[in-house]
């Protein structure tokens, strides 16, 4: 383009176009040269030139011209009225006394400028950089903001709705009770933005940054979020109904009390998640969303290998969690289990189902060993015996006979119920191992095999009790042990075999526990085909 006429700013926008460009996709400003800049009042230098309100609405196109210059862009089908591209307005008071409604201010420079309660809607402002600019109750909507830099910006009760932000930058912004319904949030970087309250029902924020982000209160019903970043994002009582989190990542993020009602959980990852009061009704969850175990990398990928099946996954409330918590509730913990264990069934995920189950029991095995090692309340914060400042042994000889009986009974039935709790998870997991049964009675018949030889307490029919010394000559005979012993645990019985002595104690023994592991093998098949 050829130079502008003396007076003229001639400020061209791009840069680098071609004189036949769509005026859409180019023009230059006709605009008279200030004093001390070669350019207009809107493309001088804020540095050179003192720049008022009432010099940039004087030099604005009038109404008619502006209706007669309008373009129409393609990308959204918006008119665009005026034509201030590359605008420099760094650090300018302008508040709302200028409107800049459907006009055209891409790669412009407006950080830092004071604009509160300015007019922005259905206006083009692609690349522009309005970094820690004053936006409180601004009206963007239906603004095109592809890649604007809103980092640090205050945008507090300011209107987005249905505007266009894709990879924008929000990081650090101030959008507290923001209007960003059913914005274009794509690739938007929202990290360390403050939303508490904001509403962004009905968002598309796929594969936006979120992490460490404030949302308290926030109104994501509805809102698309796939892939996005929500780690470390304090999410507590936001409402997430109907969202769609498909493969998204929400470690360590705090969702207590939030509403997360037949959201989409597909292929998500929770680890670390704080979900105490979190409404889970009617999620979709699968076998790849993760809500267990903290967010690292582990290398446990598929349930069908031998390090998922020995992991110990927890929630981070549990006192078992092995990453990193500011919050340890036993309390919370299993309530969180529970409510896992509702959606997982409810989700035919009977994996999770047992995870959640197993570590619900495991909590209140632990305080039964408490109590068992520290008698009642009383006595574990030291009211009745326990240590000394110095680090003596504080014998409390005032303790009466009641409290120390009482403490015997608090010890005895915890011991008794901490005995039954590790008893049940050793042999069936609680009900949820059949593996464990089957392992524990193919141990129990070869330890009985393994005990009929040691006197004359087995005989065939017919022939010499089988003992030790017969086996060393034909290690054949503990075979015929082995099968007496699984007879004898199956109830079978065939009559070819006579215990003798202690052997007919060891036999009932063996028919009692075979009958009773038998037994829970069925119950625990049944609980598992009931799922």
């Amino acid at each position: 383009m050829s130079r502008p006429p003396s007076g003229r700013c001639g400020y061209t926008w791009p840069e680098e176009h071609e004189l036949d460009d769509h005026p859409r996709y180019q023009n230059c400003c006709w605009r008279e040269a200030v004093d001390g800049s070669d350019h207009c009042v809107w493309h001088a230098d804020p540095e050179q030139v003192t720049k008022s309100v009432e010099d940039l609405r004087e030099t604005r196109a009038s109404p008619e011209v502006r209706e007669q210059t309008s373009i129409t862009t393609p990308f959204d089908g918006n008119v665009r009225t005026e034509a201030l591209d590359g605008a420099q307005l760094s650090g300018v008071k302008m508040a709302n006394n200028i409107g800049f409604e459907k006009v055209t201010l891409r790669d412009g420079d407006l950080s830092k400028a004071t604009l509160r309660r300015a007019t922005f809607s259905e206006a083009d402002l692609r690349e522009t950089d309005l970094s820690g600019a004053n936006l409180r109750e601004s009206n963007l909507s239906e603004a095109y903001l592809s890649e604007v830099d809103f980092s640090e910006a205050d945008l507090s009760e300011t209107d987005l709705s249905d505007a266009h932000l894709r990879e924008a930058d929000l990081s650090g912004a101030y959008l507290s009770e923001a209007d960003l319904s059913e914005t274009f949030l794509v690739g938007a970087d929202l990290s360390d933005a403050s939303l508490t309250e904001a509403d962004l029902s009905n968002a598309i924020l796929t594969g936006a940054d979120l992490s460490d982000a404030f949302l308290v209160g926030a109104d994501l019903s509805g809102a698309v979020l796939l892939g996005a970043d929500l780690s470390d994002a304090v999410l507590v009582g936001a409402d997430l109904s109907g969202a769609n989190l498909r493969n998204a990542t929400v470690h360590n993020a705090n969702l207590e009390e939030a509403v997360l009602s037949r959201a989409t959980l597909f292929g998500s990852s929770l680890r670390g998640a704080k979900l105490y009061g979190s409404l889970l009704g009617d999620v979709r969850i699968d076998a790849e969303t993760e809500f267990l175990g903290p967010p690292v990398d582990d290398g446990v990928h598929s349930p069908h290998t031998l390090a998922a099946i020995f992991s110990k996954s927890c929630c981070v409330y549990d006192p078992n969690y092995s990453g990193e918590s500011d919050e340890t509730n036993e309390d919370k913990a299993k309530s969180v289990y529970q409510a896992l264990e509702e959606l997982a069934s409810r989700a035919a995920q009977t994996r999770l189902q047992s995870q959640c189950f197993v570590r619900r029991q495991d909590i209140q095995k632990d305080s039964y060993k408490r109590a068992l090692l520290n008698g009642s309340r009383r006595d574990s914060d030291g009211s009745t015996g326990g240590e000394s400042e110095d680090g003596s042994e504080n014998l409390n000889l005032q303790s009466s006979p009641r409290s120390m009986l009482h403490s015997l009974e608090v010890r005895s039935i915890a011991g008794l119920r901490y005995a039954r709790a590790k008893t049940a998870r050793m042999t069936l997991l609680y009900g949820e191992s059949p593996w464990r049964i089957i392992a524990w009675s193919g141990g129990f018949i070869v330890a009985m095999a393994l005990t009929y030889p040691l006197s004359e307490w087995l005989r065939p029919v017919g022939e010499e009790p089988i003992t030790y010394s017969r086996i060393a000559e034909e290690p054949a005979l503990f075979l015929e042990s082995l099968y007496f012993s699984t007879l004898t645990f199956t109830t079978l019985g065939m009559g070819d075999y006579e215990p003798l002595g202690w052997g007919q104690a060891i036999a009932t023994l063996n028919t009692a526990f075979g009958a009773i592991l038998i037994a829970l093998l069925v119950f625990v098949l049944g609980r598992r085909a009931s799922r």
